[in-house]
């Protein structure tokens, strides 16, 4: 099926189209699986996408030029973890999970990439589901430290407006939440912190 989304154009040469699998080769290729419904991605969800994309090609390229090692990269789903909370059970999702080795450091981050479209109180809500997992104990069980959730959003002022939200919210453990902007995500998730 042709997606409407367009790439090229009168300026940049002829027009070209995107392409997905449809109705008829999803059932050729998964005769066992249910048909799922398919829409097609929004341009926020694209740029969200690319942007966690190029952190990790990021990460990649600095562990190959020996500025890092890349112990663990966990893309979504991979990173989600389930847990119960008075809620009852629920699953953080970040948007990235990495485990980085520094020198003789190992720098364990939840990543979560802010591309300026959500208001603040929704990322509030999603800290507090960080802190809720925090609280479980479950990363210090498994592996004797939690990692830190490191927020990258795209200017200094959005940076500072999320690091004020965090610090006035009185049930955050302030020193889980790191906040960069994404042109210092690397110097940040190395553990030099802004």
């Amino acid at each position: 099926m042709r997606l409407e989304r367009r790439i090229g154009g009168v300026r940049a040469g002829s027009g070209s189209f995107i392409y997905a699998l449809g109705p008829v080769g999803h059932r050729v290729l998964h005769r066992e699986q249910p048909r799922p419904r398919y829409r097609e991605p929004t341009a926020m969800f694209v740029d969200h996408t690319l942007a966690i994309t190029q952190l990790v090609i990021d990460l990649i390229a600095t562990a190959r030029a020996g500025g890092l090692e890349l112990l663990v990269c966990q893309p979504e789903p991979r990173c989600w973890r389930p847990f119960t909370s008075t809620n009852g059970l629920t699953t953080l999702r970040p948007d990235l999970f990495v485990s980085l080795g520094v020198g003789e450091f190992e720098h364990r981050w939840f990543c979560e990439i802010d591309r300026g479209t959500e208001h603040l109180p929704a990322l509030v809500r999603k800290c507090r589901v960080y802190e809720n997992y925090y609280a479980t104990g479950t990363e210090q069980a498994a592996h004797g430290v939690s990692p830190r959730v490191c927020w990258l959003v795209p200017d200094t002022h959005r940076a500072d407006r999320l690091r004020q939200a965090i610090d006035e919210d009185r049930r955050l453990t302030d020193a889980l939440f790191v906040v960069a902007t994404t042109d210092h995500a690397l110097q940040t998730l190395r553990g030099g912190e802004q």
